[in-house]
C-alpha cells in the first residue's frame, strides 16, 4: 500500500491510518499492529484522534500481551 501511495518510507499519517484501519477490519491483526505502531512511533499518541483512538488502545493492549523485545 505504501508504494501505491508513494510512501516508501511508511511515514505518511493518512496512508498509515488507512492501512492500519483496513488491516484491523480485515482481521490481519499482525499487520494492523505493525502499521499502527508505526503511527505511534512517528506521531506519538497525538497521531490518534477521535475514532482512531481505538487503534492506539489496540496496540497498547497487544503490546502488553507480547514478550518484551530485547535491545
Amino acid at each position: 500500500m505504501a508504494l501505491m501511495y508513494d510512501d516508501p518510507n511508511h511515514e505518511d499519517h493518512y496512508v498509515l491510518m488507512q492501512e492500519g484501519e483496513a488491516m484491523y477490519k480485515l482481521g490481519d491483526l499482525e499487520r494492523a499492529f505493525y502499521v499502527s505502531s508505526r503511527v505511534e512511533e512517528l506521531y506519538g499518541a497525538r497521531g490518534f484522534k477521535g475514532e482512531q483512538k481505538a487503534y492506539l488502545t489496540f496496540i497498547r493492549e497487544e503490546r502488553g500481551k507480547r514478550p518484551a523485545s530485547s535491545p
